[in-house]
């Protein structure tokens, strides 16, 4: 599915193109096409605006698609990509003509790659690439966080990993699209079967706590969509899995996650962020020198990334 944009009424188109300022054809159903959730989507987020400012919204709108794992009870790893929608639309059409080769994947799972068939996940990875998808990440230990609360005697819901994790990947989000020139807000959505409650709870948190400034940045509440329909979130999923094998390999390298061989030199559009516990006390205690005024709301963390901002 394409989206083209022209003076003329937004059209989606099935197969094919549709000329820059063509007439509009013939009434399309898009109810029919292959992929009619991200059809849907587009269609809700533009419904009310204007032609000019529906192509150009269109244009600048991002998306963030993540996955969360909790790995071993240590820590959490929540990581995803970003993207303007019109690129996500593209990366979509090519990642589902990977699904149909020999064998079927549906969906995409990395855990499901034996070591004999890694180049079909090097395929996957090249449409990442391509794409200029936006690594985003972070690691949250949980045994450390719970530790640093109740040592701070700070309120019971930041010992919720989610919220740190919330704060540090939207802080990244939101400084990543501010280098790229944006300042349209950004949607997040993640799959069904994540830890929606905890993921809530710590949004939650979250949005109370941030300044108007950073909440405006934001669209809406995080969704949650099926990882067979929403191929993006299956391209979160290859993420998530090298981010967790990497951090029982060497924590302190979050940024070196993919092999070798499949960057051919060529450095990955990433920022995965490794928050110890003192990252974790020093943030904690500018929250409270915030509340009292004294500073602005802002994390710092120990990044560790790969990759020059395009």
């Amino acid at each position: 599915m394409l989206i083209r944009l022209s003076p003329t009424p937004l059209c989606i188109v099935g197969h094919g193109d549709v000329a820059l300022g063509a007439p509009r054809p013939k009434r399309y159903d898009w109810r029919n096409e292959r992929h009619p959730i991200i059809a849907e989507n587009v269609l809700a987020l533009v419904s009310g605006l204007p032609a000019p400012k529906r192509y150009s919204r269109l244009i600048l709108m991002l998306q963030a698609y993540f996955d969360d794992s909790t790995e071993r009870g240590e820590a959490l790893i929540f990581s995803g990509y970003l993207q303007t929608v019109d690129k996500w639309l593209d990366f979509s059409q090519e990642w589902a003509d990977l699904l149909t080769l020999s064998p079927r994947m549906r969906p995409f799972k990395m855990s499901a790659i034996r070591p004999a068939r890694m180049e079909r996940a090097r395929a996957h990875y090249r449409v990442i690439e391509r794409m200029s998808l936006i690594g985003i990440g972070c690691a949250i230990p949980i045994k450390p966080l719970r530790a640093v609360v109740k040592d701070m005697n700070l309120p019971p819901a930041q010992a919720n990993p989610y919220f740190l994790a919330w704060r540090t990947v939207i802080t990244a989000a939101l400084e990543r699209a501010r280098m790229s020139g944006s300042t349209d807000p950004i949607e997040f959505i993640f799959d069904d079967q994540s830890e929606k409650t905890k993921i809530i709870e710590g949004w939650d948190y979250y949005y109370r706590s941030a300044p108007a400034s950073v909440r405006k940045r934001i669209r809406g509440v995080p969704a949650f969509k099926n990882d067979e329909d929403v191929v993006a979130l299956q391209a979160a999923d290859m993420l998530a899995w090298w981010a967790r094998k990497q951090y029982l390999k060497d924590k302190t390298k979050m940024g070196s996650l993919f092999p070798e061989t499949w960057l051919n030199g060529k450095e990955p559009n990433l920022y995965f962020v490794n928050l110890p516990e003192e990252g974790m006390r020093k943030q904690f205690t500018k929250d409270i020198e915030a509340a009292s005024g004294q500073t602005d709301f802002k994390i710092r963390a120990s990044w560790t990334f790969r990759g020059q901002p395009s």
